[in-house]
């Protein structure tokens, strides 16, 4: 966790020399569970009765810097204040960043991207309810059974972009989970492109 932090905070450190730079906040609430799940009974703000859509309180920082139309690299820190069992959670993302531009899609107002790397998802234990059913698969739990964490080097975002003439951006994320959870989330973002055109 630490290194994914550091190499983060070094990324937005960079923001100050770089004209080809977006920086973002987006908010998250709503997440699906695509597989039936036998802690439903303790998801506080589900939306469903099986807990299968369930609400989340979360806030993002996104940074991504555009190396080229065709390709970038993004980092996401998210604070999880409260996820759908009531308890505090984060998850830290790194990867390289391809555009919409890499398949011939060109449009000077709307953006597709797709982020892979290192994902690192970690939150509150939820051992302090009786009812709950860890799931080894999905998370492990550390030595002094406080938090559970997830890391994988194959993580991702899915983002679109729709970019306004004054130079800021409005933005829909997608964060694949698979099979666990899925999310969604909406925001926007400020920044230049520098000699990055899209035509």
């Amino acid at each position: 966790m630490k290194w994914v932090f550091t190499l983060f905070m070094i990324f937005l450190l960079h923001i100050g020399s770089q004209s080809q730079m977006f920086v973002g906040i987006s908010v998250s609430g709503i997440a699906f569970h695509p597989q039936k799940s036998e802690n439903a009974g303790i998801y506080k703000w589900r939306l469903d009765k099986k807990g299968k859509l369930v609400g989340f309180a979360s806030i993002s920082v996104v940074a991504t810097y555009h190396i080229n139309k065709f390709i970038g690299i993004k980092a996401v820190q998210s604070i999880i204040l409260h996820d759908c069992a009531g308890q505090f959670a984060g998850l830290s993302h790194i990867g390289i960043d391809f555009h919409d531009d890499i398949i011939g899609w060109e449009n000077p107002n709307h953006q597709w991207s797709f982020s892979f790397g290192p994902l690192f998802y970690y939150r509150k234990g939820w051992h302090n309810n009786k009812k709950y059913r860890q799931t080894p698969n999905f998370l492990k739990l550390s030595k002094n059974r406080q938090w559970e964490s997830k890391f994988v080097w194959y993580g991702g975002q899915i983002q679109y972009d729709y970019r306004f003439e004054h130079g800021g951006t409005f933005n829909l994320n997608f964060l694949p989970g698979f099979p666990y959870l899925y999310t969604f989330g909406i925001g926007g973002s400020v920044g230049s492109m520098g000699n990055i055109e899209r035509r």
